[in-house]
């Protein structure tokens, strides 16, 4: 294809081609390398003139979007720049060397459930970052995600982000919308109604996982009649009962009974990459080997009993309140539950003077009152469910 975009980009040749435009590899030839990129060719749904400057702006809006998430991760392409030519409108991405797993699985068959683990693992990571910017993909399927050469690790491609803008701009105006956001078959229920949430991008990595294990698209399978759900474990061959039912909960049809965050999802499945010694070990791993994991522990437990029976005087603490309380709460049920104890001390290197109370102490007398010290009374006994409540 002997074409030049934007006095800049000479297209070697077309890579896919879709609802919203063409998908093209270029040559950047202002720069000394000249590096591949990836053009991404859009237009509007409709032939409308009224639509032009809204989806200028909008366009413009969402790629800084995704200038901004490709900076701040390495699973996720940088955007090299964006322009409008003859009507259309083009992003220019950074080309990833790779297969995707959808061509993974073609060539090489079905994998094993510690590999599916381990790209889980991965992608939550990227989902985690991308949805604490709130931005759902909106296509997350095995055909976005690339596996670098470079590093073996999965990137994540293809944002929905900007052909949303197309869609709702098209819509708002009255048009016809003629191509849907999303992959149907790996497309949550509440997607395809139009109403795409957090949960929805972790049910189309659930299916993702699920075609990873048993090299059969989601339309393939059976669906359980009551449920509403995919029946997908006897086709899948060795899987473990527990992460199964971590995949079996990514999957629910109502996105309530699924894990609520990307962060969720990635500690139950983390409890599945290193899962629990047997009880005749335990008290040896609690001691020794998980020292690090239990210190952090005991930390966090210090920092739940804070919201209890004690109030942060600085503002700014509140976020890592929040993110404290998850943690511990995966850590007392890996852990501490173990091997129970009474972690009665409060630990002895954390900074209290900005506290009213820390774990069974009470700081500052004259700040006490009776559910103040419910709650150190229930952390010094160790019933951390009573110290939280």
């Amino acid at each position: 294809m002997d074409r030049i975009l934007n006095n800049r980009y000479r297209v070697i040749k077309k890579l896919g081609e879709g609802g919203f435009g063409l998908t093209l590899l270029a040559e950047d030839m202002q720069m000394p390398s000249h590096r591949h990129c990836v053009i991404k060719q859009l237009k509007p749904n409709t032939k409308n003139p009224k639509i032009d400057q809204s989806v200028r702006e909008r366009f413009a809006q969402e790629a800084a979007v995704l200038e901004k998430l490709g900076e701040g991760h390495s699973q996720i392409p940088e955007l090299y720049g964006h322009f409008e030519e003859d009507g259309l409108f083009f992003l220019a991405q950074e080309w990833i060397d790779g297969e995707t797993l959808s061509d993974k699985v073609k060539n090489g068959g079905k994998m094993s459930e510690h590999e599916v683990k381990e790209i889980l693992a991965s992608l939550l990571l990227v989902l985690d970052y991308i949805h604490e910017k709130q931005i759902i993909h909106r296509d997350v399927k095995p055909q976005n995600i690339l596996f670098r050469k470079s590093d073996s690790q999965p990137v994540l491609i293809d944002f929905g982000v900007v052909k949303e803008t197309f869609d709702r701009e098209v819509d708002t105006l009255g048009c016809d919308v003629t191509a849907s956001m999303g992959t149907p078959q790996f497309m949550a229920p509440e997607q395809a109604a139009g109403r795409p949430e957090y949960a929805s991008d972790l049910y189309s990595l659930g299916l993702t996982a699920i075609y990873l294990l048993t090299g059969i698209w989601p339309q393939e399978l059976e669906t359980d009649a009551q449920t509403r759900e995919i029946v997908w474990r006897d086709r899948a061959g060795k899987v473990s009962v527990r992460f199964g039912a971590v995949l079996d909960k990514a999957i629910r049809f109502h996105p309530r009974a699924r894990f609520k965050t990307a962060k969720e999802m990635l500690l139950a499945l983390q409890e599945q990459i290193t899962p629990p010694v047997a009880s005749s070990d335990s008290r040896k791993t609690v001691a020794t080997g998980g020292k690090k994991t239990l210190i952090f522990g005991i930390f966090a437990i210090a920092i739940i009993a804070l919201g209890a029976g004690a109030f942060l005087f600085k503002k700014e603490l509140k976020t890592s309140l929040k993110y404290a309380i998850n943690l511990a709460e995966y850590y007392l049920n890996s852990e501490v539950s173990q091997e129970p104890q009474r972690l009665t001390d409060s630990p002895a290197d954390i900074d209290v003077s900005n506290y009213i109370s820390a774990g069974d102490r009470l700081l500052f007398p004259a700040s006490n009152n009776p559910d103040k010290q419910a709650g150190i009374t229930a952390f010094a006994a160790g019933d951390w469910a009573a110290a939280v409540s």
